[in-house]
């Protein structure tokens, strides 16, 4: 089933904004994201747009319709004068809520606070123009959260963070539609001072079990999880650089790999039968 990967607005339509960061940008980030997955797992899918391209309401849909795709995802994020919060996901009044459904607690599940999932009535059909003018396409619009909103900010400022969401939404459409899924092996990690995200949480309680303190575990990265991340790096030999990047979290994950010891057993025969005890 052949996806088309909308990324909302572009060209001298920017989209909602706040905290200086522009919705256009980060529509088309998750559009190309979804996009390359998508046919790396065998899933034929397209874009309506690639690069910083304005489009009219007309020039859209029409590339949706003749794309021959199925399924068009439409990326966006929200704004609502700092007062939205969370993730909403919306489809068409004439189709249903299964696949929005899924996406929408799929990034809930990655951390972001689930808001809705809706549909919306206008005076003649649906509300949305690309519900309303991209035909049989089933279309489901994504609003990743709210760009104005202080809460959701913090934690969509971070790439790693937003790549989670994205790759919730290639993991919600593969069971949607019946594709074998397989997760990404890697997915960009840089966190340093100021970042603030569940990807902060985690290292911080890395760092506490390797007796290297990072303080109260928030998903702040302040100067204690610097600190406590320079004390690691250093005693790793790592460059000490205050930036937990790829070389930091594979250290890691080596020393916290749980460690698996190798049971011992003996056998022993009784009454013609061989039985097997293991050693706990």
């Amino acid at each position: 089933m052949k996806v088309i990967n909308d990324a909302g607005h572009g060209g001298s339509d920017p989209g909602a904004s706040g905290f200086g960061q522009r919705e256009k940008d980060w529509a088309l980030e998750a559009s190309q994201y979804v996009n390359k997955r998508l046919n790396e797992l065998g899933i034929q899918s397209t874009q309506t747009r690639t690069t910083d391209v304005g489009l009219s309401a007309s020039e859209r849909t029409n590339i949706v319709k003749a794309s021959g795709a199925k399924v068009c995802l439409s990326h966006h994020y929200n704004a609502f004068l700092g007062k939205g919060e969370g993730v909403e996901t919306i489809y068409s009044i004439y189709s249903d809520d299964v696949l929005a459904t899924k996406i929408a607690y799929a990034i809930r599940d990655v951390g972001q606070k689930f808001r809705r999932v809706f549909n919306r009535k206008g005076s003649n059909g649906d509300y949305y123009y690309m519900h309303r003018l991209t035909g049989a396409v089933k279309t489901i619009i994504i609003e990743y959260g709210f760009i104005d909103n202080a809460t959701d900010y913090a934690k969509l400022k971070s790439l790693v963070y937003r790549e989670k969401m994205y790759e919730a939404v290639v993991k919600a459409y593969c069971v949607f539609a019946g594709y074998n899924y397989t997760l990404k092996e890697s997915v960009s990690m840089m966190l340093k001072i100021g970042d603030r995200s569940p990807d902060v949480k985690k290292l911080q309680e890395n760092l506490n079990k390797l007796g290297h303190n990072a303080g109260t575990v928030d998903g702040i990265f302040g100067l204690s999880t610097d600190k406590a991340l320079k004390s690691f790096q250093r005693a790793t030999n790592i460059a000490v650089d205050g930036i937990a990047g790829p070389q930091t979290f594979a250290k890691i994950t080596a020393l916290t790999r749980p460690v698996i010891v190798k049971k011992e057993s003996a056998i022993f025969t009784l009454g013609g039968k061989k039985y097997k005890i293991e050693e706990v």
